[in-house]
């Protein structure tokens, strides 16, 4: 995760919590602590299920949380293209809700004040395309009530914004 150079001061907490995998750094913004959880998710579901409940286990705690990265899963059909598609199993889908709960994160994505147009998926790998069309979105970004009902007026929205 890159900040920039005036939100350093603001770190209170930092760390790893699977090497390679997830990386986590909590800063206080307007006195709320605000935690941001980069991850890369492995590509098998039983291991996601296992990186979830891990995940789950050592998060440090945040007054709200952002959570963004490579999940390597869909939540919904209508996040692939590809009929084939296959959503979440159901053997991770319990270790995932319990951590996305735990953390009180919803998917960006929908979440007003940040929706984007149907066929933008901002959020979205824009190079792995097929006549046009992303494939699947992989990489997501997940924010809690407390940013999402400040919209893009949110410090750290404003700031993922701009890099």
């Amino acid at each position: 995760m890159i900040f920039h150079h005036d939100l350093i001061d603001k770190i209170i907490d930092k760390g790893v919590l699977i090497q390679d995998r997830a990386h986590f750094i909590i800063l206080n913004i307007h006195n709320e602590n605000i935690g941001f959880l980069n991850v890369y998710a492995p590509n098998k579901p039983n291991e996601r299920k296992l990186f979830w409940d891990s995940l789950a286990d050592s998060t440090p705690q945040a007054s709200c949380w952002c959570l963004g990265g490579d999940f390597n899963m869909i939540e919904r059909l209508e996040d692939r293209t590809r009929s084939n598609g296959s959503i979440i199993q159901r053997t991770e889908l319990s270790a995932w809700e319990r951590l996305s709960f735990q953390l009180g994160v919803s998917d960006i994505w929908e979440a007003h004040g940040f929706y984007q147009m149907s066929d933008s998926l901002m959020f979205s790998r824009t190079d792995r395309k097929v006549q046009g069309a992303n494939m699947s979105t992989l990489d997501r970004f997940y924010a809690s009530n407390f940013i999402l009902s400040h919209g893009r007026s949110c410090p750290c929205a404003h700031f993922y914004a701009q890099n």
